[in-house]
């Protein structure tokens, strides 16, 4: 029987951490249930398949093809080694925990694993029955929201003479990323790195303080291309990476473009400015982590950008959506109260309420929809693509093209 898969592909990306606070790999985090009344499938886990195909395009595209990524098979794609369809020296088979761990699973995975593919046990707590598939694991992924911090500790401990890597998920706070590192932890995952840590009495590096000065003055009204054209005039590092963007095959000219001044005047005053903020952002980034928040915060201003265009009365016009995304991580990056940093900045006073989580509007619905994206949290994004009138299936292909704008835009970063 044909398929009809007329459901949006709805795919996001979550980096996993080192010990060195490096990025090491990604978990491609995915929708593949059905919509209500948008879709009918006929073979589920054939739709899931083309949907683990076509996210790992999406994620490879995200993250230049570089670092392994994590995906969850379901029970019945395991058996079938449905891995195979990916390479295996960037696939990383994640076993659910809904997963029935019989022996017909063991010896799939044994067949992955001796055709060099990593396989990974997900939400591991203790469960004696997955005691076969923690012996020949290559990560064991440890669900923290589970245990007590004493519990943690002893399964660590339990699980030092295996072979495989422990992998700490769902951080959500610094002080638990440092405990997780001092219990011992190989690598770690969640939106721990995308809290701000705020040191009272702390000031800035001059370096900051600068770019936060550059970012005031690129808000001007009265901006014109041509200071534009100064501002990356003075900055070799700009300059470069300015035409390298301009040159990507994103945008795919038939002539090399080799001037800035050829290289503005072809972008145009809106594209430059959102290109040179995300760039600005790249360079307060001091750590790996930093710069996995500047490339979280660009896509979320490209994101909000490009889906309140599609709407019939956003709260804002596209740019300054832009900017709501761009900024919404500012306080991470600097070390400062958002408050503080609004301060400075010549934003519209609503959107100022939004930034620092005190508006009393609907408004503040784009960025939460921002934030359920990127976290995978699928119900909530599809509430909140419903609540705002949004269409799922052009919400998700703007998502997309957005993570192969920020791509672009901080090719020499990523």
């Amino acid at each position: 029987m044909e398929i009809l898969q007329t459901y949006p592909i709805f795919v996001a990306r979550q980096p996993i951490f080192d010990r060195q606070d490096k990025v090491w790999a990604y978990e491609l985090l995915y929708r593949d249930q059905e919509i209500p009344n948008s879709a009918r499938i006929d073979n589920p886990d054939h739709a899931t398949l083309k949907v683990i195909s076509q996210g790992f395009s999406v994620a490879i595209t995200a993250t230049g093809g570089r670092k392994p990524v994590f995906i969850n098979f379901p029970e019945r794609l395991i058996l079938e080694k449905s891995a195979f369809a990916l390479p295996s020296e960037l696939c990383v088979v994640e076993v659910l925990e809904t997963v029935t761990p019989d022996e017909n699973i063991v010896q799939s995975c044994l067949e992955l694993q001796q055709n060099g593919y990593r396989i990974a046990i997900d939400d591991y707590f203790g469960q004696p029955e997955f005691e076969r598939l923690i012996k020949i694991a290559d990560i064991i992924k440890v669900d923290i929201l589970k245990l007590s911090p004493l519990e943690i500790k002893k399964l660590v401990k339990s699980m030092s003479k295996l072979k495989a890597k422990i992998l700490a998920e769902k951080i959500e706070h610094l002080t638990i990323y440092n405990l997780c590192k001092k219990i011992g932890f190989d690598y770690f995952q969640g939106f721990f790195f995308c809290m701000p840590q705020i040191i009272s009495g702390s000031k800035p590096s001059p370096a900051k303080v600068s770019s936060i000065k550059l970012l005031k003055e690129l808000a001007r009204e009265d901006l014109e291309l041509s200071d534009l054209s100064k501002i990356i005039q003075k900055d070799a590092s700009l300059s470069y990476r300015l035409l390298k963007f301009i040159n990507s095959a994103y945008f795919g000219f038939r002539n090399e473009i080799s001037s800035i001044q050829q290289a503005v005047t072809l972008l145009g005053i809106r594209q430059t400015s959102q290109w040179l903020r995300v760039n600005i952002l790249s360079d307060m980034s001091e750590t790996p982590m930093d710069s996995e928040v500047t490339y979280l915060a660009a896509l979320r201003g490209k994101f909000l950008e490009q889906v309140s265009a599609s709407h019939n009365s956003p709260p804002f016009d596209p740019p300054s959506m832009f900017l709501l995304g761009l900024f919404s991580l500012l306080d991470t990056l600097i070390g400062r109260p958002m408050e503080k940093i609004l301060e400075e900045l010549p934003l519209k006073e609503e959107m100022k309420q939004v930034l620092a989580d005190k508006s009393s509007t609907s408004n503040g619905y784009w960025l939460k929809l921002a934030r359920f994206y990127e976290k995978g949290d699928w119900q909530k994004t599809l509430d909140t693509i419903s609540f705002l009138g949004l269409d799922p299936e052009e919400t998700a292909r703007i998502y997309n093209q957005s993570l192969e704008w920020v791509r672009s835009s901080l090719a020499s970063r990523i």
